[in-house]
C-alpha cells in the first residue's frame, strides 16, 4: 500500500511540474512574442509584438554611418537600388518599373538579386473594395482620418541646404515633416506632428519612437508616416515631375511584421497612384528585414523622401506632390474612396498567430534540452510526454468507459 501511494505522489508531482514548465513556455513566448496594444479612440484591441529577445523587432533597423552605400545589382549586374540601410538577405525591392526583386546574397556592399517578376497593380481596386465618400470624408461624413507624423531619425538633414548630414535634435528632415503636414491639412485632412526626438540614431530608435507612434494613435490617427531621408547618391533620389526638380519618394515596409501583408498592400497603393498621376516621384517599394514599428497599425508606412545629397528645397517639393496622392488613397473628401488595410489585415492577425506558436515551440524546445542535458534526453521527455505522462494525466478509459488508473485497486481497499 506504502508503494502504492508513492507511485501515486510521484506521478501527481510530474503531471505539476508538465503542467507548470507548459504555462511557463506559453507564458513567456506569449509575453515575449506579442502584447495587447490598444487601438486609440476604440474599445478593439490588436495584437502586436512588444519584446524582440531575438532582434526580430529592432536589432535589424538600422542605418550605415560610414558614409557607404548598399548597392543592389540584378542577374546582369544592373544598379537596382542604393540605399544606407542595411540589407539581408530576403529582403525585397519593388522597383520604380514595378518588377519585383528578392536579395539573394549580401557580399559587402553588393546585394544580388534574383528576378521575381511584375508585380501586380492595385490602384485600380475592385468594387467590392471601394466605400461611400461618407464613411471616411466628405459631405456630411463625421469619421475624417486623421494622419500622425513623425521621424524615428529626427536630426537627419540635406547636405547642399544644410551643409551636414545630421544634427542632434531637429534637423531638415522635420522641416519636411512640417511640409507633409500643412499640405495635408490645407487638403481637408487632419495632421498632427510629434517632433519628438529618439536620439541618438542606432538600432534602439525605433524602440524609442513606438511610444511616439503610439501616442498619436491615442490622439486620434488613423494613419502613421514616419518621415525619413535616406543616404545614397544624389542621383539616385533626384527627378524632375511636373516641372519641378523633386526629392523622389521610397517607401519601406518590414519584414518581420504581423501586419506586412496590410502594409505592403498599402505601399503599392500609394506607388500605383504616384506613378499614375506624378511619373518618376516614385522610388520604388523596399521591403526590409524589420518592423519599423508598423505592427501597431495596418495604415502604418514609412517614407524616405530623397538623400543626404538632395536640397532641402527638392524633398519639401517631392513631399508636397506625395500628400497630394493621400486622400485618394485614404478617402477624404473623394467619393469612392478606397478602404485600406482591410483586406490584407487578417491575413496579419494569422501570422502574429503563427509567431506565437512558433515562440511556444522554441521556448519548449529550449525548456526540454537545458532540463534535459542533451538532445537524447529531451527527445526522451517528449517521448514521455507525449506517451506515457499524457495519458496518465487525463487518465486512462477502461471498455466500460470508467477510468482506469494505475492507482486504483479493482480489488477494493
Amino acid at each position: 500500500m506504502k508503494g502504492k501511494v508513492i507511485g501515486v505522489t510521484s506521478r501527481f508531482k510530474s503531471r505539476v511540474v508538465w503542467v507548470a514548465a507548459l504555462l511557463f513556455v506559453l507564458v513567456t513566448a506569449f509575453g515575449f512574442a506579442a502584447g495587447w496594444q490598444p487601438l486609440a479612440a476604440s474599445t478593439q484591441w490588436t495584437l502586436a509584438p512588444v519584446f524582440d529577445p531575438t532582434g526580430l523587432f529592432g536589432g535589424y533597423e538600422k542605418e550605415r554611418t560610414d558614409g557607404g552605400y548598399f548597392v543592389l545589382i540584378d542577374e546582369r549586374g544592373t544598379v537596382l537600388d542604393q540605399t544606407s540601410m542595411y540589407v539581408y538577405r530576403g529582403d525585397e525591392f519593388i522597383a520604380e518599373n514595378n518588377i519585383r526583386y528578392r536579395v539573394k546574397t549580401v557580399d559587402g556592399d553588393v546585394a544580388r538579386c534574383v528576378t521575381i517578376g511584375p508585380e501586380e497593380p492595385v490602384a485600380a481596386i475592385e468594387a467590392t473594395e471601394s466605400v461611400p465618400a461618407a464613411v471616411f470624408g466628405g459631405g456630411a461624413a463625421t469619421n475624417k482620418p486623421t494622419v500622425g507624423i513623425y521621424h524615428t531619425h529626427g536630426g537627419e538633414s540635406y547636405v547642399p541646404t544644410q551643409g551636414v548630414e545630421s544634427v542632434q535634435g531637429k534637423g531638415g528632415i522635420s522641416d519636411v515633416a512640417k511640409t507633409l503636414e500643412s499640405k495635408l491639412n490645407s487638403m481637408g485632412i487632419k495632421a498632427i506632428t510629434d517632433d519628438t526626438s529618439h536620439v541618438p540614431n542606432d538600432s534602439g530608435s525605433y524602440r524609442r519612437s513606438r511610444r511616439t507612434a503610439a501616442n498619436l494613435m491615442k490622439q486620434g490617427a488613423n494613419y502613421l508616416i514616419d518621415v525619413h531621408r535616406d543616404a545614397a547618391p544624389a542621383s539616385q533620389y533626384s527627378a524632375r515631375v511636373n516641372g519641378k526638380d523633386v526629392a523622389k519618394i521610397r517607401l519601406v515596409v518590414g519584414r518581420q511584421n504581423p501586419q506586412e501583408s496590410a502594409a505592403l498592400d498599402l505601399a503599392k497603393r500609394i506607388k500605383d497612384h504616384l506613378d499614375k498621376d506624378h511619373p518618376g516621384l516614385s522610388k520604388g517599394i523596399f521591403m526590409g528585414r524589420g518592423a519599423y514599428n508598423q505592427d501597431l497599425s495596418p495604415n502604418a508606412m514609412l517614407i524616405e523622401v530623397g538623400s543626404e545629397k538632395t536640397s532641402l528645397a527638392q524633398a519639401k517639393a517631392g513631399v508636397d506632390l506625395f500628400a497630394e496622392e493621400l486622400p485618394k488613397i485614404i478617402g477624404a473628401g473623394t467619393a469612392g474612396a478606397t478602404k485600406v488595410g482591410t483586406r490584407t489585415g487578417q491575413g496579419g492577425s494569422w501570422k502574429a498567430l503563427g509567431w506565437i506558436i512558433g515562440a511556444f515551440i522554441v521556448g519548449g524546445a529550449g525548456y526540454l534540452l537545458i532540463s534535459s542535458g542533451s538532445i537524447k534526453g529531451a527527445a526522451g521527455k517528449l517521448k514521455q510526454f507525449g506517451g506515457s505522462e499524457w495519458s496518465s494525466f487525463f487518465g486512462r478509459r477502461g471498455r466500460g468507459g470508467g477510468r482506469d488508473d494505475d492507482d486504483s485497486d479493482s480489488g477494493g481497499a
